[in-house]
Parts: C-alpha cells; sequence; structure tokens
C-alpha cells in the first residue's frame, strides 16, 4: 500500500510541476495544483490508518487496516480474509485495465450466498498492485 501511496504522490506531483513549468500559471492556478496533491496524500494517509470490516448475515468475513481503494472498491489482502468461509464460483469478469477476475461464493451459516467476492489472481500490469487482493460485492455484504 505505501509504495501504490508514494508513486500516486509521486506522479501528481511530478505532473504539477511540469505544468508550471509548460504555462504562465497564476498564483491561483499553483494553489489548485498544490491542493490536488494534498488531497491524494490526505486520501492516501486517511487509508493507511483505517480499519475496514466485510460482514455476511452479521459475520465478519473479512477486516483490514492494509486494503487498497480502486474505483471505490476496497481490496483486501487475502491474509486478512476467511478464505476458509470461500469457494471458487462459475463467474468470471474481464475488466478492460485490470485483466480476468474470479468470482467466489460464501458460506455463512450454511447458507451460500454467491459471488460475493472478487480477486484478480494475475491482473494486468496497471492493477499489480491488486493481485490476489478480495474485493467484496456491496450490494450483499456491510462494509464498514
Amino acid at each position: 500500500m505505501i509504495t501504490v501511496f508514494s508513486s500516486r504522490v509521486l506522479s501528481i506531483l511530478v505532473r504539477n510541476v511540469t505544468c508550471l513549468f509548460e504555462r504562465d500559471l497564476q498564483p491561483h492556478d499553483v494553489t489548485l495544483l498544490i491542493n490536488s496533491a494534498l488531497e491524494v496524500l490526505l486520501a492516501g494517509i486517511l487509508t493507511l490508518t483505517t480499519m475496514v470490516k466485510v460482514t455476511l448475515n452479521g459475520s465478519v468475513i473479512a477486516e483490514s487496516n492494509n486494503t487498497v481503494t480502486v474505483e471505490n472498491n476496497y481490496y483486501f489482502p487475502p491474509e486478512d480474509v476467511k478464505t476458509d468461509l470461500l469457494s471458487l464460483s462459475q463467474t468470471t469478469y474481464t475488466c478492460p485495465w485490470k485483466g480476468n477476475a474470479e468470482y467466489y461464493n460464501a458460506e455463512i451459516d450454511g447458507k451460500t450466498v454467491a459471488d460475493v467476492t472478487w480477486v484478480y489472481p494475475e491482473p494486468k500490469e496497471a492493477a499489480k498492485n491488486i493481485k490476489g487482493y478480495f474485493a467484496f460485492d456491496k450490494k450483499q455484504t456491510t462494509i464498514a
């Protein structure tokens, strides 16, 4: 997470500095550029320190303070997921930029909930930071 966070901030800062040299910016423009970098920095700090928990029918199935956020989804490292409750589904999905996802069912109290989580076991280069991490269906689970 720290590597992803640092490269994101560095990328924005480099882009912003490049803009400063390429254009005749007004002081207000510079302030906006710096504020955008600070927002990313703050978001990264909050992500690093926030404990996120996933429950399904009242049972905790994942809990971590090491999640990665991509497209408004928390991706949990496998060691923070109760994988013993999961079984591979037949459902798959191909994301244009992340690659092929595998879905998993969860069994809680003898009841199977289909396609409750997905993982990118071998993501494309752009999504390598979520390799093997689990994201959860917001409609079927409670994420807090």
